[in-house]
């Protein structure tokens, strides 16, 4: 036993136990200690056999010192760590029953250990923390597998709040459990099939995709890769910026609509200017000609300038109306009497028709269904092509049926 004790590398003490007259036990010392407890604990061997009150009293009061209690009431060996702050070393104690009155107590240094250990845990407390204040939501998923080995749904590993407060969630409530008791839609939406994809292929795939369920309706874009025996998903909420494309595009396509309406003005209103100004220019020159001698020269000129100007605005208008052509959109198609249209134009043509003292036959027309200022243009330049290209010296006639 003495040589056992000597070169045991862990530290060895015999215990006696110290009751009050009340048979409770209040206090302990050592009886047989080697040296490697002296070594182990920092308590020179002088003292190493005094009363625990003596060298730490805040032992007695410490959980390794009810855990000795309740191996001396259970006869069960017990196994535990405690940090010794008298020697600043952790230690790994193990305590058993001897008899009723003795206790023997093994303990080992494994203060380099548990300090590597501690930091380990610090680095992923720290880890830990940078996940959770991110603002992607961060998830390491584990497959759950069927008899045949294909993936049909994945549990939560590690997981940031990010990710599960859309469930209403914490990480440590979700750890272990399905995806699919927390985002049920997940295999609808196509989610599921895309971790499972990168899961068996170990490519990265990204992808931009709504989820909605009954309680939860947002917009994410979502990487996920093959990380081990898992898949780790990093998603970004995109809700907000996807609201304000909605607004952008509804505000896109009301000036898209804005443009059509000014284009189809622009249309309509060269259209509508284009006959009334050609009867100014022919009344002007009627006027100048009829007038002959009887107008000063003022006024001849003023009639030029007149023309002049009229020649001018009708290019201008010629212009406008040729660009409407180009970028006018075709309205919603109505019902258009043909009959009452083919006379707005022949009104219209009137100063050009009565120039070339054009006679006209127009039969019935029907109804149809087009639009009304398309076929307008249609049919002011069949008519107006008609008398351009007429004889001079013939009146022409034209039949419209």
């Amino acid at each position: 036993l003495d040589n056992i004790l000597t070169h045991s590398p862990s530290g060895i003490a015999v215990v006696k136990l110290v009751r009050d007259a009340n048979k409770k036990v209040t206090d302990a010392f050592a009886i047989v200690a080697n040296n490697a407890a002296t070594e182990i604990t920092g308590i020179p061997q002088e003292f190493i056999k005094n009363k625990i009150s003596e060298v730490d009293p805040k032992i007695l009061a410490s959980p390794v010192f009810k855990i000795a209690l309740s191996t001396l009431e259970k006869g069960k060996a017990f196994l535990t760590q405690y940090f010794l702050k008298s020697s600043g070393k952790w230690l790994e104690l193990g305590i058993s029953k001897i008899d009723d009155e003795h206790l023997v107590i093994v303990f080992t240094d494994i203060t380099s250990s548990k300090t590597a250990h501690l930091k380990v845990e610090r680095s992923a407390a720290q880890l830990l923390n940078f996940i959770n204040t991110t603002h992607s939501g961060l998830s390491h998923l584990i497959p759950v597998k069927d008899e045949s080995g294909e993936v049909v749904d994945f549990r939560f590993g590690i997981t940031n709040s990010t990710f599960v407060a859309y469930a209403g969630e914490k990480p440590e409530t979700v750890k272990g459990e399905l995806i699919s008791r927390y985002y049920p839609a997940y295999k609808e939406n196509g989610f599921f099939d895309r971790y499972k994809s990168a899961y068996n292929s170990g490519n990265t795939v990204r992808f931009e995709s709504q989820y909605k369920d009954e309680r939860i309706d947002a917009w994410f874009d979502i990487m996920c890769t093959k990380v081990e025996d898992g898949v780790l998903v990093s998603l970004t909420d995109l809700t907000a910026l996807k609201k304000l494309q909605i607004e952008l595009e509804t505000l896109v396509n009301e000036l898209k609509k804005s443009n059509a309406n000014l284009e189809e003005f622009a249309y309509v209103a060269s259209h509508d200017l284009q006959e009334p100004l050609r009867k100014i220019q022919v009344f002007a020159e009627r006027i100048k000609k009829d007038a002959g001698d009887e107008l000063s020269e003022e006024n001849k000129k003023v009639f030029e300038r007149m023309i002049a100007a009229t020649q001018r605005m009708s290019q201008l208008i010629n212009d406008l109306l040729s660009y409407s052509q180009l970028t006018a959109k075709p309205s919603a198609f109505t019902t258009i009497d043909v009959n009452e249209l083919v006379q707005q134009v022949l009104f219209d043509l009137e100063a050009t028709v009565t120039e070339k003292k054009a006679m006209f036959s127009v039969g019935e027309l029907p109804e149809v269904k087009g639009d009304p200022v398309q076929l307008r243009q249609l049919f002011q330049n069949l008519i107006s092509t008609s008398l351009k290209y007429s004889k001079e010296e013939i009146a022409p006639v034209i039949s419209i049926n």
